[in-house]
C-alpha cells in the first residue's frame, strides 16, 4: 500500500472515531440530562449539580453548557464534513476516464459528425427559406 492511501486510511479511522465519539456524546448529553419541568422552583446552581450527581462531571459539564458543546462538539464535526465535500470534489475533478485513446478518438470523429449533419440540415433549412418568394 503506497503512502497516500496509509494517510488517507488512518485519517479516514480518524475521521470515524471523531463522528462516532461526538454523535454518542450527544445522544448521552441529550438523554440524560436532568429536567427542570421535574423540579418546579428550582435554581439553576441546584440543576447544575443535580446532572453533575446523575451524570458525572464530563457529561454534566456538557448538560451545564450547551454553548460549550457546540463550539467543541458540533463545531468539529461541520468541520469535518466540509472537508470531506472539498475533498470529494477535489477527487471527481481530477478523475480521468477509464477510456482508451482509441475510444475517446471514435467518441469524439462520432460528435464531429453529428455537428456537421446537423449544421448541414440548418443551412439546407436557411436555403430553403432564403429560396422561397415572398
Amino acid at each position: 500500500m503506497d503512502r497516500n492511501k496509509k494517510i488517507l486510511l488512518i485519517g479516514g479511522i480518524i475521521e470515524g472515531a471523531i463522528l462516532i465519539f461526538a454523535l454518542v456524546l450527544s445522544i448521552i448529553v441529550w438523554t440524560t440530562a436532568v429536567n427542570a419541568a421535574d423540579y418546579p422552583g428550582i435554581t439553576q446552581d441546584v440543576l447544575a449539580q443535580k446532572n453533575i450527581d446523575k451524570n458525572g462531571a464530563f457529561i454534566a459539564y456538557f448538560q451545564n453548557n450547551p454553548n460549550q458543546l457546540f463550539i467543541i462538539v458540533c463545531v468539529p464535526v461541520f468541520v469535518l464534513i466540509a472537508v470531506d465535500f472539498v475533498y470529494f470534489a477535489i477527487v471527481a475533478s481530477k478523475k480521468e476516464t477509464n477510456l482508451s485513446s482509441e475510444q475517446m478518438e471514435a467518441i469524439k470523429k462520432k460528435a464531429e459528425e453529428e455537428v456537421r449533419a446537423e449544421m448541414m440540415k440548418e443551412l439546407e433549412e436557411e436555403m430553403k427559406e432564403e429560396s422561397k418568394p415572398e
